[in-house]
């Protein structure tokens, strides 16, 4: 399984050069990127810098603007094996979308989305006729089971954070 961890949104001049967009917390990763995946192609990254929140990658084989134009809009992944290392008690999006929560022993659905800003990522759980959004706040999170898909919140600290939506 490959993980998002950008968008190419445009040529960067004349040379191949394309600026992503990045869907990653760590920018700064694009500097040690060595292979990606592109839509559906392997590629070879050739050179890679950061500017701002923006990544600027040359693709081998990717020499003019108008091969890199037709990079514009897809995304920019890697593979699994290719991920930069998480720090404990920190997981990829991906692993935990589609996971069953529970507040203590109750099931309260599925976590169907995470929304990220600045501060703290937004749990989104539905279980069909209603959403609940809450922080992902260390102080609400008991635990997260990964390979089981099961994440468990603390009665009390919910009840002071949820936010629920019919």
């Amino acid at each position: 399984m490959s993980l998002i961890i950008g968008k190419i949104v445009k040529a960067q001049g004349i040379k191949g050069e394309v600026k992503i967009l990045p869907i990653t917390d760590d920018v700064l990763r694009f500097n040690k990127l060595k292979k990606a995946i592109v839509g559906e192609n392997r590629m070879t990254v050739e050179s890679a810098r950061v500017s701002g929140d923006c990544a600027y990658v040359k693709f081998h084989g990717v020499d003019t603007r108008n091969d890199a134009e037709l990079l514009v809009n897809q995304y920019v992944s890697v593979e699994r094996e290719d991920a930069v290392k998480l720090p404990e008690n920190t997981w990829f999006i991906a692993d935990l979308l589609g996971s069953r929560v529970f507040v203590e022993d109750e099931e309260i659905g599925t976590l169907t989305d995470v929304l990220q800003n600045a501060k703290v990522d937004v749990y989104v759980v539905g279980d069909g006729k209603k959403e609940v959004m809450f922080p992902a706040l260390k102080t609400l999170i008991k635990s997260v089971d990964v390979e089981n898909k099961r994440i468990v919140l603390s009665r009390e600290r919910f009840g002071e954070v949820a936010v629920e939506q019919v």
